[in-house]
Protein backbone atom coordinates (compact mmCIF):
# COMPACT_ATOMS: atom_id res chain seq x y z
CA UNK A 1 0.00 0.00 0.00
CA UNK A 2 2.81 2.10 -0.29
CA UNK A 3 2.14 3.31 -3.75
CA UNK A 4 0.22 6.53 -3.89
CA UNK A 5 -2.12 5.33 -6.86
CA UNK A 6 -3.27 1.54 -7.50
CA UNK A 7 -4.10 0.11 -10.85
CA UNK A 8 -7.51 -1.38 -11.27
CA UNK A 9 -6.72 -5.04 -10.19
CA UNK A 10 -4.87 -3.83 -7.23
CA UNK A 11 -7.33 -1.60 -6.28
CA UNK A 12 -10.25 -4.30 -6.66
CA UNK A 13 -7.92 -6.34 -4.62
CA UNK A 14 -7.43 -4.35 -2.13
CA UNK A 15 -10.71 -3.53 -1.04
CA UNK A 16 -10.76 -7.46 -0.06
CA UNK A 17 -8.02 -7.66 1.68
CA UNK A 18 -7.15 -4.25 3.30
CA UNK A 19 -10.21 -2.05 2.77
CA UNK A 20 -9.22 0.83 4.86
CA UNK A 21 -5.71 1.87 3.15
CA UNK A 22 -7.37 0.99 -0.11
CA UNK A 23 -10.10 3.76 0.26
CA UNK A 24 -7.63 6.01 1.63
CA UNK A 25 -5.79 5.97 -1.75
CA UNK A 26 -8.85 5.42 -3.89
CA UNK A 27 -10.13 8.77 -2.06
CA UNK A 28 -6.53 10.53 -3.47
CA UNK A 29 -7.34 9.15 -7.12
CA UNK A 30 -10.97 8.33 -7.49
CA UNK A 31 -10.81 7.76 -11.23
CA UNK A 32 -13.15 4.04 -11.59
CA UNK A 33 -13.93 3.45 -15.56
CA UNK A 34 -11.15 1.23 -16.39
CA UNK A 35 -12.52 -1.32 -13.20
CA UNK A 36 -16.14 -0.32 -13.64
CA UNK A 37 -16.26 -1.45 -17.39
CA UNK A 38 -13.97 -4.53 -16.59
CA UNK A 39 -16.86 -5.44 -13.86
CA UNK A 40 -19.75 -4.23 -16.40
CA UNK A 41 -17.99 -6.25 -18.76
CA UNK A 42 -18.27 -9.65 -16.85
CA UNK A 43 -21.44 -9.23 -15.21
CA UNK A 44 -23.12 -8.81 -18.98
CA UNK A 45 -20.69 -11.94 -19.86
CA UNK A 46 -22.27 -14.09 -16.27
CA UNK A 47 -25.67 -12.93 -17.54
CA UNK A 48 -24.98 -14.12 -20.90
CA UNK A 49 -23.79 -17.65 -20.12
CA UNK A 50 -27.03 -18.41 -17.93
CA UNK A 51 -29.23 -17.32 -20.64
CA UNK A 52 -30.16 -20.94 -21.42
CA UNK A 53 -31.04 -21.99 -17.43
CA UNK A 54 -32.75 -18.39 -17.14
CA UNK A 55 -35.24 -18.89 -20.21
CA UNK A 56 -35.91 -22.08 -19.30
CA UNK A 57 -36.81 -21.36 -15.63
CA UNK A 58 -39.27 -18.36 -17.02
CA UNK A 59 -41.24 -21.04 -19.59
CA UNK A 60 -41.70 -23.56 -16.42
CA UNK A 61 -42.98 -20.72 -14.00
CA UNK A 62 -45.26 -19.89 -17.22
CA UNK A 63 -46.42 -23.29 -17.67
CA UNK A 64 -47.06 -23.74 -14.09
CA UNK A 65 -49.44 -20.83 -13.80
CA UNK A 66 -51.79 -22.79 -16.03
CA UNK A 67 -52.57 -20.23 -18.63
CA UNK A 68 -52.55 -21.13 -21.96
CA UNK A 69 -50.48 -18.59 -24.35
CA UNK A 70 -49.71 -18.98 -27.67
CA UNK A 71 -46.36 -19.42 -29.70
CA UNK A 72 -45.68 -15.89 -30.45
CA UNK A 73 -46.91 -14.87 -26.92
CA UNK A 74 -44.62 -17.52 -25.73
CA UNK A 75 -41.39 -16.18 -27.97
CA UNK A 76 -42.21 -12.69 -27.17
CA UNK A 77 -42.06 -13.13 -23.50
CA UNK A 78 -38.49 -15.03 -23.84
CA UNK A 79 -37.09 -12.48 -25.85
CA UNK A 80 -38.05 -10.13 -23.72
CA UNK A 81 -36.80 -11.88 -20.78
CA UNK A 82 -33.41 -12.33 -22.37
CA UNK A 83 -33.02 -8.89 -23.16
CA UNK A 84 -33.91 -7.47 -19.55
CA UNK A 85 -31.93 -9.56 -18.28
CA UNK A 86 -28.81 -8.63 -20.26
CA UNK A 87 -29.47 -4.80 -20.09
CA UNK A 88 -29.76 -5.27 -16.35
CA UNK A 89 -26.56 -6.95 -15.80
CA UNK A 90 -24.92 -3.61 -18.23
CA UNK A 91 -27.27 -0.88 -16.61
CA UNK A 92 -28.44 -1.70 -12.94
CA UNK A 93 -24.68 -1.71 -12.03
CA UNK A 94 -23.98 2.07 -12.44
CA UNK A 95 -27.76 2.52 -10.88
CA UNK A 96 -26.85 1.27 -7.50
CA UNK A 97 -23.80 2.75 -7.37
CA UNK A 98 -25.52 6.12 -8.29
CA UNK A 99 -28.04 5.40 -5.36
CA UNK A 100 -25.05 4.06 -2.76
CA UNK A 101 -22.99 7.57 -3.87
CA UNK A 102 -26.47 9.85 -3.32
CA UNK A 103 -26.99 7.59 0.03
CA UNK A 104 -22.89 8.56 1.30
CA UNK A 105 -24.07 12.27 -0.32
CA UNK A 106 -26.96 13.00 2.57
CA UNK A 107 -24.60 11.15 5.12
CA UNK A 108 -21.90 13.87 4.37
CA UNK A 109 -24.07 16.97 5.41
CA UNK A 110 -25.23 15.01 8.53
CA UNK A 111 -21.78 14.23 9.47
CA UNK A 112 -20.53 17.27 7.51
CA UNK A 113 -17.70 15.58 6.43
CA UNK A 114 -15.00 16.03 3.50
CA UNK A 115 -15.46 14.41 0.12
CA UNK A 116 -16.87 15.46 -3.40
CA UNK A 117 -19.50 13.07 -5.06
CA UNK A 118 -16.56 11.74 -7.40
CA UNK A 119 -15.02 9.84 -4.38
CA UNK A 120 -18.08 8.81 -3.11
CA UNK A 121 -19.29 7.36 -6.28
CA UNK A 122 -15.65 5.91 -6.42
CA UNK A 123 -16.20 4.16 -3.16
CA UNK A 124 -20.18 2.98 -3.90
CA UNK A 125 -18.06 1.31 -6.83
CA UNK A 126 -15.57 -0.50 -4.98
CA UNK A 127 -18.01 -1.44 -1.90
CA UNK A 128 -20.36 -2.80 -4.14
CA UNK A 129 -17.42 -5.70 -5.49
CA UNK A 130 -18.84 -8.34 -2.50
CA UNK A 131 -22.15 -8.16 -3.61
CA UNK A 132 -20.94 -8.38 -7.61
CA UNK A 133 -18.75 -11.50 -6.31
CA UNK A 134 -21.98 -12.80 -4.25
CA UNK A 135 -23.80 -13.10 -7.76
CA UNK A 136 -21.32 -14.43 -9.78
CA UNK A 137 -21.15 -17.12 -7.36
CA UNK A 138 -24.94 -17.64 -7.96
CA UNK A 139 -24.43 -17.37 -11.70
CA UNK A 140 -21.92 -20.26 -11.63
CA UNK A 141 -24.44 -22.30 -9.48
CA UNK A 142 -26.93 -21.94 -12.24
CA UNK A 143 -24.78 -22.88 -15.06
CA UNK A 144 -23.84 -25.71 -12.81
CA UNK A 145 -26.98 -27.14 -11.61
CA UNK A 146 -29.68 -25.12 -12.43
CA UNK A 147 -31.38 -21.98 -11.02
CA UNK A 148 -33.34 -24.64 -8.89
CA UNK A 149 -29.80 -25.47 -7.35
CA UNK A 150 -29.17 -21.83 -6.49
CA UNK A 151 -32.03 -21.02 -4.76
CA UNK A 152 -31.62 -23.85 -2.54
CA UNK A 153 -28.19 -22.52 -1.56
CA UNK A 154 -28.82 -19.66 0.90
CA UNK A 155 -26.29 -16.89 1.77
CA UNK A 156 -28.34 -15.05 3.82
CA UNK A 157 -29.72 -15.12 7.62
CA UNK A 158 -32.43 -16.94 6.36
CA UNK A 159 -30.05 -19.89 6.52
CA UNK A 160 -30.84 -20.00 10.51
CA UNK A 161 -34.32 -20.43 9.76
CA UNK A 162 -36.17 -23.88 10.05
CA UNK A 163 -36.46 -25.79 6.43
CA UNK A 164 -40.29 -26.02 7.04
CA UNK A 165 -40.18 -21.71 7.14
CA UNK A 166 -39.93 -20.98 3.51
CA UNK A 167 -42.33 -17.40 3.22
CA UNK A 168 -43.68 -14.98 5.52
CA UNK A 169 -42.28 -11.61 6.44
CA UNK A 170 -39.40 -12.91 8.95
CA UNK A 171 -38.40 -15.09 5.82
CA UNK A 172 -38.22 -12.48 3.45
CA UNK A 173 -36.79 -9.94 5.72
CA UNK A 174 -34.06 -12.76 6.52
CA UNK A 175 -33.36 -13.40 3.32
CA UNK A 176 -32.78 -9.89 2.20
CA UNK A 177 -30.15 -9.82 4.74
CA UNK A 178 -27.49 -11.64 2.41
CA UNK A 179 -23.71 -11.60 3.79
CA UNK A 180 -22.45 -10.54 0.33
CA UNK A 181 -25.02 -7.22 1.07
CA UNK A 182 -23.92 -6.64 4.83
CA UNK A 183 -20.06 -7.40 3.44
CA UNK A 184 -20.43 -4.18 0.89
CA UNK A 185 -22.61 -2.31 3.35
CA UNK A 186 -19.64 -2.38 5.89
CA UNK A 187 -17.03 -1.31 2.78
CA UNK A 188 -19.89 1.48 2.34
CA UNK A 189 -19.89 2.66 5.47
CA UNK A 190 -16.03 2.27 6.16
CA UNK A 191 -15.17 3.93 2.71
CA UNK A 192 -17.35 6.64 3.34
CA UNK A 193 -16.14 7.29 6.55
CA UNK A 194 -12.40 7.27 5.08
CA UNK A 195 -12.91 10.00 2.30
CA UNK A 196 -15.08 12.23 4.63
CA UNK A 197 -12.55 12.24 6.84
CA UNK A 198 -14.84 10.56 9.91
CA UNK A 199 -15.14 7.61 11.71
CA UNK A 200 -16.96 3.93 10.78
CA UNK A 201 -19.47 4.63 13.88
CA UNK A 202 -20.15 8.08 12.32
CA UNK A 203 -21.20 6.71 8.90
CA UNK A 204 -22.16 3.03 9.74
CA UNK A 205 -25.48 4.19 11.49
CA UNK A 206 -26.84 5.93 9.01
CA UNK A 207 -25.97 3.29 6.20
CA UNK A 208 -27.06 0.17 8.15
CA UNK A 209 -30.34 2.14 9.78
CA UNK A 210 -31.84 3.15 6.01
CA UNK A 211 -30.73 -0.21 4.69
CA UNK A 212 -32.59 -2.11 7.54
CA UNK A 213 -35.86 0.60 7.33
CA UNK A 214 -35.58 -0.42 3.02
CA UNK A 215 -36.03 -4.37 3.93
CA UNK A 216 -38.37 -4.13 6.37
CA UNK A 217 -40.78 -2.62 4.31
CA UNK A 218 -39.63 -4.52 1.20
CA UNK A 219 -40.33 -7.52 2.98
CA UNK A 220 -43.87 -6.38 4.21
CA UNK A 221 -44.59 -5.23 1.38
CA UNK A 222 -43.68 -8.57 -0.05
CA UNK A 223 -45.65 -10.74 2.80
CA UNK A 224 -49.00 -8.71 1.92
CA UNK A 225 -49.37 -8.21 -1.73
CA UNK A 226 -46.91 -10.98 -2.92
CA UNK A 227 -43.05 -10.78 -4.00
CA UNK A 228 -41.93 -7.31 -5.02
CA UNK A 229 -39.54 -8.41 -7.94
CA UNK A 230 -35.78 -6.29 -8.07
CA UNK A 231 -36.59 -5.11 -4.66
Amino acid sequence: MDDQKLNAGRKLWGVIVSPAPTFRLIGEDPRILAPALLVIAVDVLLAWLIIPETLAYTKSVLESTGETLTADMLNATLTWTKVSVIAGAAFLPPLIWLVQAVLLWLVKQFTVGEATFKQLYAVSFFAWIPPFLGSAIKSVLVKIGGIDLMMSIKTSLALFLPPSIESGFWFLMLSKMDFFTIWGLVLLALGGAVVMKKEFKNTAPYIFGIWLVYIVIVAYLSSKFGNLAGM
